[in-house]
């Protein structure tokens, strides 16, 4: 027993008082009372010394071995790989008393060693420090510990073990009431401060649900005037689309009729082909124009300005067309007129310059008129192509509308 309580004294010192930190708090107690109890009557090697005198300080020896069976009782107390029923079938009966009571509590034997305590080694300190572990540890146990101490308390036969039990007991008694009145208040504190968080995370939900509600009857009144506005755009969308077929055609008889005219005016002089010509370069210059005007056209955003500036842009449209189309007849009449003078003229023409000269002229005039028309047609032309691309954007947002509308 001395090679291996030196053996596991050396290990505990190496590893820095042997003791592990799970199970300090549980070894303070024992730390109080590190020296062995003089009215102890254990009769092992370890504390069988006698007691000391107080006038004399005590041996090297003595000392050594009060370090030793501390060391024992914080190693079989705190240690895990110290089996207790191996210890306690181990030990001898009527030997190391204290080291049996520390068994008996690890296996949950409180009562047995609290009788260890009280009438075996009649230790009050010991007594109550136990007290306080069974209270820590369980209500069955502390209820045990009070029934234990009040049977030894009845059965004592010397006054010493009958003021030792009695002592435990009320002291037993008095940490029972004032822990059970703290854990009960600190329950009510947890109590209401569980129902004023639940009472908070109810009103939580209710603003919530609230505000859901809210938002659904915005989204609702949304929807509906979503509705409203895509059925105006989409008839309005249908009258354009119909004008802007119409205003195309006439558009296409006015070109048609007036590339009849320049075919005509070719034959008839060369200074008209020139002319032309100047006038399709003029047009390939209105087509960049168109096509920068698209692109201008293309940036906007707003449907209801843009449905707005295309039905005034197409009542514009319808005027210029109808003036178009009226000059137009104007000129097909003068060309008529002036073809029959020509017909009828032509031999005078021949011999007389001046006249020459004059329906020169007068075919200048006219084609002056002509690409007039003609640049009015173009510009027509290109607000309508500028119109149709203003539709097609407005379809694609309205189709986008509505798929954001099914989406929701």
């Amino acid at each position: 027993n001395n090679n291996n309580n030196n053996n596991n004294n050396n290990n505990n010192s190496n590893t820095g008082g042997g003791l592990n930190d799970r199970e300090g708090m549980k070894s303070n107690w024992i730390r109080k009372t590190a020296t062995p109890t003089t009215s102890s009557t254990a009769t092992s090697p370890i504390s069988s010394h006698a007691p000391l005198d107080e006038s004399t300080s005590p041996s090297p020896e003595e000392q050594y071995a009060s370090r030793l069976y501390g060391k024992l009782r914080d190693l079989v107390y705190s240690s895990p790989y110290v089996d207790p029923s191996y210890v306690l079938s181990r030990l001898p009966y009527g030997e190391l008393i204290e080291i049996r009571a520390l068994m008996l509590e690890r296996l949950g034997h409180h009562l047995e060693a609290l009788a260890l305590y009280v009438t075996d080694l009649k230790d009050l300190d010991l007594a109550e420090a136990y007290c306080d572990r069974v209270y820590d540890a369980t209500v069955a146990a502390q209820a045990a510990a009070a029934e234990t101490l009040a049977a030894m308390q009845a059965d004592a036969e010397d006054k010493v073990a009958r003021e030792a039990a009695a002592v435990a007991a009320a002291q037993l008694v008095i940490a029972t009431r004032d822990n059970t009145i703290s854990r009960m208040h600190e329950a009510g504190q947890k109590l209401e401060e569980s129902l004023r968080s639940r009472i908070e995370e109810v009103e939580d939900l209710v603003r919530t649900q609230e505000n859901l509600e809210s938002d659904l009857r915005s989204t609702q009144k949304e929807l509906y005037a979503s509705q409203t506005e895509k059925d105006r755009i989409q008839i309005a969308l249908g009258e354009a689309e119909e004008a802007a077929r119409r205003w195309r055609e006439e558009a296409e008889k006015g070109v048609e009729a007036l590339e009849r005219v320049e075919k005509e005016l070719e034959e008839r002089s060369e200074e008209l082909r020139v002319t032309i010509e100047t006038v399709y370069k003029t047009r390939e210059e209105l087509a960049l124009r168109t096509e920068e005007l698209r692109n201008m056209t293309e940036k906007l955003d707003n449907t209801e300005e843009a449905l707005g500036k295309s039905n005034e842009h197409l009542q514009d449209h319808s005027k210029a067309l109808q003036s178009t189309q009226s000059e137009l007849e104007g000129v097909k009449s003068e060309l008529e007129v002036t073809q029959s003078r020509l017909q009828f003229t032509q031999s005078e023409l021949e011999s007389t310059q001046s006249e020459l000269q004059s329906v020169q002229s007068e075919l200048q005039s006219t084609h002056s008129k002509l690409q007039s028309t003609l640049l009015e047609l173009q510009g027509a032309q290109s607000e309508l192509q500028s119109t149709y691309s203003k539709l097609q954007s407005t379809q694609s947002e309205l189709q986008s509308i509505r798929s954001e509308l099914q989406s929701t």
